[in-house]
This record gives structure tokens, C-alpha cells and sequence, in this order.
């Protein structure tokens, strides 16, 4: 069972000055957001939180601009994110699960996370936590991917030689964060090393694996078009030209895939866009309808709360 803390809201610049912190300044880098008492987010960054934390391991953590390091975290010490609520992440991560297991949707897909795997999850996608085991506990860290950008979540499996180096490498980079004044280029040269050996991973493994069917190319191209487009087009009939097929044909090739038709999949991504927009902006409801393309704010009202069963208002009012 997750144990809940309080959160409260804080407001911090870092700008390109390194800021140390005093014994009252309890930090946890969460990679998410900063939540005001009613949980609804208002920046999702690299950013901090005044929470309960073990002081002993509060110098295990680290940000400065973009840029922050998590290194050993339990997450039912202290939750990171609301299970099942979609985020919309502001820069990269990597998450290296040390214990346990987390289970993400990261666009829409299912990504499943156990001890000795990492996942990179790329800038600006949509992120929600489905599951988290009792004893997770991770090692991460965030920065601005605009040097190593990916386009799609990848899990990486590990060898003990591989964890073992990256567990070093990321020890050294905490030492490193500490240099004044704040050593960007000399952390952007660890990351790149830090990336390097996920992608020689990834590369031997690609090499080793079998390739995606036709149907399972299909489904990855169109799940990562929806995410693209799904503000202007909720039409199959758009996706299917976009690749290149007859909608007769896309759809059961989808459904099959997937067990879900196109229209599900679409409107699932309408539907999460607009839990972030209710929780993580302070919009009205008429400027987060027009946002997502819907003609006027009742029908959007109606669409939601046919799809979730609340009306936007009693979505963004809920825990």
C-alpha cells in the first residue's frame, strides 16, 4: 500500500546559479512536478518539493536548471506521482529500477520496468504511472534531451557489468554536480558516456532480436501518429492515408494488433490531454476545448464525461 504525504507548492529559479541547501531546505528532485495542496500541477520540470525525507540521503540528490539526479529513492517513502493520472513531462529521463518494479504508459503504450532494467522516457510525452510495486526503488536522472533526443520509450535489460558501470558512472556525475561554478559542459560529457553504454546495449540487443512484423511496425507508426495529431484529426481515415493504407484495412489490422479499435485509441489520447490540461494548467474550460479542436466547450463537457463518466470541472476538482 503507497502512503500519501502532503505536498505543498514551492516556487524556485535556478537560473545558472548553484544554490546550496540548508537543513529546514528538505529536497527530493522528483522529476514531476510541483503540486499545490489540491494536487494539480503547475510545472512539470525538473523540479523541487518540500517533503519528509530521511536526512541521512538527502545529499543523495541533486538539480540545477534542467538538469537533476536522483540517486536512491523508495518510492513509498515518498510518491512521485498520482497512480494512474497522465502528466505531461518537460525534458528526458532515465530510470534505473534498483528494487521492485513500475509499470508506465509513455504515449499511450505500456512500458513494464523491473530491477535491473532502465527506461529512457523522451521530452514531452505523456506520462502516467499505471502500477508500482511496494519495494520499488530507482535511481534517476533528468535532463535536456535536445543533445540525445529519442523519439519512443525504451526499456534496456542489463548485464551486471553494464548496471555496475552505470551505477559508478552516475555516483561520479553527483560528485561532479557539486563543482562551482555548476560544470554544464562536464555533466553534458557524462551523460553522453552515461547514453553511450544504453545504446550499445540497445544496439547488441537489436542486433540479437528478431524483426517487428508488418502488423507490429503498423501499430507503433500509428500509435506515435495519434499522439501527433490527435488535436485536429480523430478520423481513422487520416491516419490511414498517412500510412499509406485503406481505412478498410487499417482498422482491423489495429484491432488485432492491439485488441482496441482506432477510435479508442484516439479518443484516449483526446481524453488523457485534457486530465492534463484540467490538472496541470489553470485554463478554463472553454480555452482547454478549443485547445483539442472541439467546437464549442459543451460538446467537449458532454465528450469527456461520456468518456470518464465527470464532467471536466469534477475531474479537476477530484483527488
Amino acid at each position: 500500500m503507497i502512503r500519501r504525504l502532503p505536498i505543498m507548492q514551492i516556487s524556485l529559479s535556478f537560473g545558472k546559479k548553484y544554490i546550496k541547501y540548508t537543513y529546514q531546505e528538505v529536497i527530493l528532485i522528483t522529476f514531476a512536478c510541483v503540486m499545490s495542496n489540491n494536487r494539480n500541477i503547475t510545472d512539470l520540470s525538473v523540479a523541487m518539493i518540500m517533503t519528509e525525507t530521511d536526512p541521512a540521503h538527502r545529499s543523495d540528490n541533486f538539480a540545477h536548471g534542467s538538469f537533476g539526479i536522483m540517486m536512491n529513492h523508495l518510492w513509498a517513502d515518498a510518491p512521485i506521482l498520482q497512480i494512474s493520472s497522465p502528466y505531461r513531462l518537460k525534458g528526458a529521463r532515465i530510470v534505473r529500477v534498483l528494487e521492485g518494479s513500475i509499470r508506465y504508459r509513455v504515449n499511450l503504450l505500456d512500458y513494464s520496468v523491473s530491477s535491473g532494467e532502465i527506461i529512457w522516457i523522451p521530452d514531452s510525452t505523456l506520462l502516467e504511472v499505471i502500477s508500482v510495486s511496494d519495494d520499488y526503488r530507482f535511481q534517476a536522472l533528468a535532463f535536456d534531451d535536445r543533445c540525445h533526443r529519442r523519439d519512443n520509450a525504451k526499456v534496456f535489460k542489463l548485464s551486471e557489468n553494464q548496471s555496475t558501470q552505470l551505477s559508478k558512472l552516475a555516483s561520479f556525475i553527483r560528485q561532479v554536480s557539486d563543482n562551482q561554478p555548476f560544470p554544464e559542459t562536464v555533466i553534458e560529457n557524462l551523460l553522453s558516456a552515461y547514453i553511450g553504454i544504453l545504446e550499445q546495449t540497445s544496439a547488441s540487443i537489436a542486433a540479437a532480436s528478431p524483426l517487428p512484423s508488418r502488423r507490429e511496425q503498423v501499430f507503433t507508426r500509428f500509435v506515435s501518429l495519434v499522439s501527433q495529431h490527435f488535436r485536429e484529426h480523430r478520423e481513422t481515415a487520416f491516419y490511414a492515408d498517412q500510412l499509406c493504407l485503406a481505412s478498410h484495412y487499417l482498422s482491423p489490422l489495429i484491432k488485432e494488433a492491439s485488441g482496441e479499435s482506432p477510435s479508442v485509441w484516439i479518443t484516449r489520447a483526446v481524453i488523457s490531454e485534457a486530465k492534463v490540461h484540467l490538472k496541470q494548467s489553470e485554463k478554463t474550460i472553454l480555452q482547454i476545448s478549443e485547445e483539442l479542436g472541439f467546437p464549442n466547450a459543451p460538446f467537449f463537457c458532454r465528450y469527456f464525461k461520456r468518456e470518464t463518466g465527470m464532467t471536466p470541472s469534477e475531474y479537476r476538482h477530484s483527488d
